[in-house]
């Protein structure tokens, strides 16, 4: 069957990548006072973080029971 190595990078980076832009980003935007920018980092950032968790339990889901048929 398909052995898919390279998921665990993957789905990290969309989890981590989320994070620091919902951290780091926001709060630069906050600072600066941009609302546009500061809504479309709050988007953009929740977006990264939902893909990595339902990447995570697609691949999970894969792993343990469709891997097998």
């Amino acid at each position: 069957m398909w052995n898919i190595d390279y998921m665990y990078y993957l789905i990290s980076v969309f989890i981590i990548t989320g994070f620091l832009t919902l951290t780091m980003d926001l709060k630069i935007y906050k600072m600066a006072k941009i609302k546009k920018e500061q809504k479309a980092t709050i988007v953009l950032g929740f977006m990264n973080v939902v893909t990595g968790f339902v990447l995570l339990v697609i691949w999970l889901l894969y792993q343990n029971w469709f891997m097998w048929i």
